[in-house]
C-alpha cells in the first residue's frame, strides 16, 4: 500500500522567511541588493520564489512610502541669470 504524498504547509515559505526576518533585515539595511540576499544568503532556501521573497521584503522590512509628501523633482521657478548682450 502506498502512502499519501506529504502535504506541504501552504504558508511554509512565509514562516521560513519570518523565522529569518532579522537576518534579512540586517542585510537589507546594510544596502545589500535583495537579489544578492536571495541568491547568496539563503533566501532561496525559504521555499519562496524570488518574486514572493521580494514582496515579503517590501511588506515586512522596507518602510512604506507616504504618498503625497514627495518632493517635486523640478522646481516651479527656475532663475537663470543671462549675461547682457552689447
Amino acid at each position: 500500500m502506498m502512502g499519501t504524498p506529504k502535504e506541504k504547509f501552504i504558508d511554509a515559505g512565509r514562516v521560513e522567511f519570518l523565522a529569518r526576518l532579522e537576518e534579512f533585515r540586517g542585510l537589507a539595511e546594510a544596502d545589500w541588493p535583495i537579489t544578492v540576499v536571495y541568491e547568496h544568503h539563503g533566501g532561496d532556501n525559504t521555499g519562496l520564489g524570488y518574486s514572493q521573497f521580494a514582496r515579503y521584503v517590501g511588506k515586512y522590512i522596507r518602510k512604506p512610502a507616504i504618498r503625497g509628501i514627495q518632493q517635486p523633482t523640478i522646481p516651479d521657478e527656475i532663475n537663470i541669470k543671462v549675461a547682457a548682450v552689447d
